[in-house]
């Protein structure tokens, strides 16, 4: 019985399988592709061992097929074998319908010839296959390679799984025979024709077949020859033929560049050419000349035999072996000699232009006489070019010009190392592309032709010259004028920078039909834009409605923004200050002070100021000027509020604070005061309330002693209506202490004094303004978060108020903190020290929420130890002994400063030093007296910890001793010092802890100035 024979279940299986393919699998296994070829689904063109043979002898040297396995003959064996199998994914056109990438030739049109992309490349970048059907019959396909024989199918379509291979009786070459065949045939040929022309007409196909079989041609393309030719202002038709020669041999390196293999060489490396001693530098796939002009490689290749030579083409330049040719020196010498060039050269002379374009590195756009002309005849009214060098079109000429050179510094050439689809965004000389100035290259495709630059508007400029090297700027030859400016004011308020800020007003613009007002109105119009916050203010302000009115009153309120005339910002100020300006609303003028960038007054009794922002419609036509605060308005309307008490009546999310105004009795002074008052929303209160703890409510706040706490945080809130505050930045000046936050510079800190207190005095909030935007402020107290504000500048009366969403903390955390950033924190410098030292913060934490700390400043430090000429260099101190002194110095309750003394005159004043008072006098605003003797004064001033809790009180003269010691009495002896007090966690409270030398103290401390110098001799005990 006949045995069956098994079906082939892939490639690898086939080749497997037939004794005339054993060379083919020795490659395929020693190659690592088996596993490709059995999971893979291909058509496969699989040469025979005789046709394998054939090839090892014609590369020559005795090769074997080991030899293909090993580099760099592995990676060519590797791309030969991938050559031979058809890309599965890749359909190709075919008379009659698409031929898929896996098919058989017994499916193809008779009398066609198809070319098919291959598992190494697609067709388009030098792996095709051509697969050529003479008639109806499988027996009469042949397929050829880049070059060579075709290959005959003497098997066809042996099914092998989803794959059908066809046995070939040749191997299909994807490399070419010689530099002419390559150079003709290779998918790169288009674009090195100059080239070719050159190697025929020096005949250095001879002269590179002669120099063995391993060479590596540098390519320059036809662009490469065009630029240098053009950068250096020489012809090659002007060089004899023995120097093209020398050139050409300067592109040959005498070795083999295996591209699956890495890097050509090393970075840095001296690259030897077939021209003797003339050598090239490489870097990163970068040639340097000894010429001076540089080349990239392409990343693209064209092979020369079979592992033997590779054509590697390159762009930008072709390279020199000598210095020769005039290289531009500057932008201005690009402009000089160049006759499309003539009308930018008298712009440039007529501006006073040239010395900059002579000393600067630009990236610099220039366009033709063609273009230039071509923006005269659009503006119309018969302008010739030396209109343009006369004001007002003087300085807009003179900010297009600049808009055409591109500040940014680049290393290397940046169009021409633009990836293909792709844009890169320059500033420019006269803005930045944040502010209006920027411009958009586009590199469509690999092509340097396909590169375009475009501005604010208008069509794209082509790139017809590009980066001609000029001393260390590049110049683009443009087709076109790039526009700054927009062609209409919805094309502007879409486009321009400041769009975002400018929706509410495009919206108006477009439902009022104003576009075709604007048109009508003339070429010469200035449109004062209010931003999205301007509308929202006024509304906000005025408790009014644009979405109430009649479209007819919103299309006079846009009327009355546009002024009929042209505002050229380069040329200073609208206006003369005081100015009455009409408008296109007939009858209904603004008034202009030139303050600022500008600020109008309007009928309605609203103001609005210039941001200082421009967007342009037409050249040297008309302008947008963003205006901010309010928008303006041609009669009164709405209910404006009239005092800062009028804002806190009216707003739901201020009923809180109505509460506490109401009940501390300030609704007068907020009614009839004028302020700039930050205002904490309800849930910021009651947040406050939460954070105090105690189940505090609003009526609590109301009765003493947090009445007094209150009342201060209210006035912390206001700001000092008479400062007059020095503002900080590049603006200077002053500003009144009733302000707007948008008068306010963009990132600016400033400090201003409260209602309550002066800065100086611990009454300062600091309030910051991170960017242009109202939105940025933020307000800080003391200590505590910073609060956002989240509703700005509502007009009320003299008034301007601000809602935030936090309470501003006139108070610290805690004592550190306090010593830390209190008013008075230079002068307590060493009690600061003495507290973190004896580790008093936490004493105090755990006294309780009230209590006083008399705060000795560091003079009365000094003065103490001097007065009573205490010595401590012979003695010892404890830890202990200075926790008890700075524990005498805390008076476990509070102290409302705005409720009268501290205690009648007289009083004995527990201390937290268990048994030691301090004896209380009401006579020079507060004295106390210590056991010790010592007598400290209040000095003035407090810092307040925490919300109504506690206080640090300013003493001088002296520190508060809990017992008699120095020079006006005997100390103590170990047996007279009193029992510890009770054990509270207090440093130093345990008996038996060791004393500490005075000089380990003041390693402890860290600090000199902290010493209790106490004069006599014996520890102070307590």
């Amino acid at each position: 019985m006949l045995q069956g024979i098994a079906a082939q279940t892939s490639v690898y299986d086939v080749i497997s399988s037939r004794t005339d393919l054993s060379v083919l699998k020795q490659l395929a296994d020693g190659l690592g592709l088996a596993t490709v070829l059995q999971q893979g689904n291909f058509t496969a063109f699989l040469p025979t061992n005789t046709a394998l043979v054939a090839l090892l002898q014609a590369v020559g040297g005795n090769l074997t097929v080991p030899d293909l396995l090993v580099s760099p003959l592995r990676e060519a064996t590797t791309r030969l074998l991938q050559y031979h199998l058809t890309n599965p994914a890749q359909s190709v056109a075919a008379p009659g319908g698409s031929v898929p990438g896996v098919f058989r030739v017994a499916d193809l049109p008779a009398n066609s010839s198809l070319v098919f992309g291959t598992a190494w490349a697609s067709a388009a970048i030098g792996g095709g296959l051509t697969v050529t059907k003479a008639n109806d019959s499988s027996a009469s396909v042949t397929v050829r390679g880049n070059s060579g024989t075709a290959a005959n199918v003497v098997d066809p379509d042996i099914t092998a799984g989803g794959s059908y291979v066809n046995v070939i009786d040749a191997v299909l070459q994807y490399w070419f025979d010689n530099v002419v065949q390559a150079l003709d045939g290779c998918y790169l040929a288009p674009q090195l024709t100059t080239l070719r022309g050159a190697v025929v007409a020096t005949n250095l196909t001879g002269a590179l077949q002669s120099a063995g079989s391993g060479i590596t041609l540098l390519a320059p393309d036809n662009e490469a020859f065009t630029i240098t030719q053009r950068n250096l202002r020489l012809s090659l038709a002007s060089l004899a033929a023995s120097d093209i020669a020398n050139v050409l041999q300067y592109h040959v390196l005498p070795r083999t560049f295996n591209p699956d293999a890495g890097a050509l060489e090393a970075d840095g490396a001296s690259l030897p050419t077939l021209l003797p001693g003339a050598n090239l530098t490489y870097t990163a796939g970068r040639f340097s000349s000894v010429g001076g002009t540089q080349a990239l490689s392409t990343g693209r290749y064209c092979y020369l035999g079979f592992a033997r030579s590779a054509i590697v083409p390159i762009r930008d330049n072709f390279l020199l072996p000598v210095a020769i040719g005039t290289p531009y020196t500057s932008v201005y010498d690009v402009i000089s000699n160049r006759t499309d060039l003539s009308v930018l050269k008298q712009l440039v002379d007529g501006l006073g232009l040239a010395t900059v374009l002579q000393q600067g590195n630009f990236t610099a756009f220039l366009p033709t006489n063609t273009a230039l002309v071509a923006l005269l005849q659009a503006v119309g009214g018969n302008l010739t070019v030396p209109d343009l060098l006369v004001s007002p079109l003087r300085e807009a000429t003179t900010r297009l010009l600049q808009y055409h050179l591109s500040v940014d510094k680049f290393a290397s050439p940046p169009l021409s190392n633009l990836a293909p689809n792709t844009s890169l965004v320059f500033n420019t000389a006269w803005a930045s592309a944040a502010n209006g100035g920027g411009l958009t290259v586009r590199k469509a495709n690999a092509s340097s032709a396909s590169v375009t630059v475009r501005g604010n508007s208008g069509t794209a400029a082509n790139v017809i010259d590009l980066e001609i090297p000029a001393g260390g700027s590049y110049v683009n030859v443009i087709d076109a004028v790039l526009q700054y400016w927009f062609d209409d004011v919805v094309q502007a308020l879409d486009g321009c920078y400041l769009a975002p800020q400018l929706t509410t007003l495009r919206g108006a613009v477009v439902a009022t039909n104003l576009v075709g007002t604007l048109q009508a109105a003339g070429s010469g119009i200035t449109l004062l834009a209010p931003n999205n916050e301007a509308f929202a203010a006024t509304q906000r302000n005025l408790r009014l409605s644009l979405a109430s009115l009649a479209a007819a009153d919103i299309a006079n309120v846009l009327q009355y923004h546009v002024l009929p005339r042209t505002f050229n910002p380069d040329a200073g100020a609208l206006a003369a200050d005081g100015a009455s300006l009409p408008t296109l609303l007939a009858g209904a003028n603004l008034t202009y002070r030139a303050v600022g960038n500008g600020r109008f007054s309007s009928i309605g009794g609203t103001q609005a100021s210039a941001t200082g922002g421009y967007c342009y419609l037409g050249f040297a036509r008309s302008a947008i000027v963003p205006i901010r605060d309010n928008f303006l308005l041609p009669a009164p309307i709405g209910t404006p509020y009239t005092s800062v008490y009028d804002v806190i009546s009216n707003r739901t999310d201020l009923s809180v604070l109505k509460q506490l105004v109401d009940g501390l009795g300030l609704a007068t002074v907020l009614q009839q005061g004028n302020f700039t008052a930050f205002l904490p929303t309800n849930t910021a209160l009651v947040a406050l309330l939460q954070a105090v703890g105690g189940n505090l409510t609003v009526p609590d706040l109301l009765v003493s002693p947090l009445r007094e706490a209150t009342t201060r945080l209210l006035q912390y809130h206001l700001i000092d209506p008479a400062q007059v505050v020095v503002l900080p930045g590049a603006t200077g000046g002053v500003m009144l202490a009733v302000f707007s936050v948008a008068d306010l510079p963009a990132n600016s800190t400033t400090v201003f004094n409260t209602a309550w207190a002066y800065a100086t005095n611990g009454g300062g909030i600091t309030v910051r303004k991170a960017n242009a935007s109202s939105a940025s402020v933020t307000v800080r107290g003391y200590s505590g978060t910073a609060a956002n504000v989240v509703d700005a500048d509502i007009a009320a009366g003299s008034s301007y108020v601000n809602v935030i969403d936090a309470v501003l903390q006139y108070w610290f955390a805690d004592v550190v903190q306090a010593l830390d950033g209190c008013y008075l924190a230079p002068q307590l410098t060493t009690l600061k020290t003495a507290v973190v030292a004896t580790n008093l913060t936490g004493a105090l934490q755990a006294a309780g929420s009230g209590i006083t700390l008399l705060a000795p400043n560091n003079e009365a430090f000094t003065a103490t130890q001097r007065s009573l000429a205490f010595n401590l260099s012979s003695g010892a101190l404890t830890v202990s002994d200075i926790t008890h002194v700075l524990q005498y110095h805390v008076l476990p309750r509070t102290f409302n400063p705005d409720a009268g003394a501290l205690a009648a005159d007289g009083s004995s004043l527990a201390t937290l030093l268990a048994g030691k008072n301090l004896t209380y006098s009401t006579a020079g605003g507060g004295r106390f007296t210590s056991i010790g003797g010592t007598q400290a004064t209040f000095a003035g001033g407090y810092c307040y910890i925490g919300f109504a809790r506690s206080v640090v009180v300013h003493i001088r003269d002296n520190i508060l001793l809990p017992v008699t010691i120095g020079a006006t009495g005997t100390p103590p002896t170990a047996a007279a010092r009193p029992p510890p007090p009770p054990a509270t966690g207090l440093p130093g409270a345990a008996t038996g802890r060791p004393s500490l030398s005075w000089g380990a103290l003041a390693l402890a401390v860290a600090s000199a100035a902290f010493l209790l110098r106490l004069p006599g001799g014996g520890p102070l005990a307590a």
